[in-house]
């Protein structure tokens, strides 16, 4: 649940015309001063709300990383080079694949990869130990990766 407070708003609601006197506004009026209390917590909620849903799988990463370092950035994994084949029983088995797909052959990919379960690719001007630091923040446990700049 989400939930967004506007003291403002709140005042206006449940006091009725009528019985708006000065006190009983005066008194009202002091949970606007918790206004700003309330956008400080909300900014600390969506931070954090955030960075629970960032999670070591590819698009997740991938999104958190050009968030932090901007655009640019490419990942690349070892199953990622293996192409995905649907047996003749299977009633979808007929894929249109993408011609300049990049496929790889038997040990080959292991080779461009030098033992690295994932590859990040990174623009010039990434600062590499930052990036370094963030990917072993959530990656898992037994993979390894490898940051080539560009």
């Amino acid at each position: 649940m989400n939930i967004i407070l506007n003291f403002k708003e709140i005042v206006r609601q449940y006091v009725a015309p009528h019985r708006r006197q000065p006190n009983r506004l005066a008194w009202l009026w002091g949970l606007i001063d918790l206004d700003s209390v309330w956008a400080t917590f909300a900014a600390w909620r969506a931070y954090y709300r955030y960075k629970v849903h960032v999670t070591s799988q590819q698009g997740s990463l991938l999104g958190h990383l050009r968030n932090l370092f901007g655009r640019g950035i490419v990942i690349k994994s070892y199953s990622g080079m293996y192409l995905e084949v649907g047996l003749n029983s299977e009633p979808a088995h007929m894929v249109i694949f993408n011609p300049y797909r990049e496929v790889a052959l038997e040990g080959e990919s292991q080779s461009a990869f030098d033992g690295a379960d994932f590859v990040i690719y990174v623009p010039s001007g990434v600062d590499i130990s930052n990036m370094g630091e963030e990917i072993e923040r959530y990656k898992l446990a037994d993979k390894t990766f490898k940051i080539i700049q560009r």
